[in-house]
């Protein structure tokens, strides 16, 4: 998680990078367990997808203009 914290914009406080990076671990923890409970790797892509920060101007959710989807 120091990685994370340390990866923050240079106005970010050390308080706010910690509940970041929290949040982002604990997203892909629990993004990862859904993964290997279901198999359902579209839809928890998609999902890890729609929590993207690089995804402006993408898509909003679903099939991402993917060709396999269906």
């Amino acid at each position: 998680m120091t990685s994370l914290r340390e990866a923050r914009a240079p106005d970010t406080d050390p308080e706010t990078a910690a509940r970041t990076a929290t949040l982002v671990i604990a997203t892909m923890r629990g993004l990862l367990l859904d993964l290997l409970a279901t198999g359902d790797r579209r839809r928890v892509q998609d999902a890890a997808d729609s929590q993207s920060p690089h995804r402006s101007g993408q898509e909003s959710a679903g099939t991402h203009g993917r060709a396999d989807a269906g």
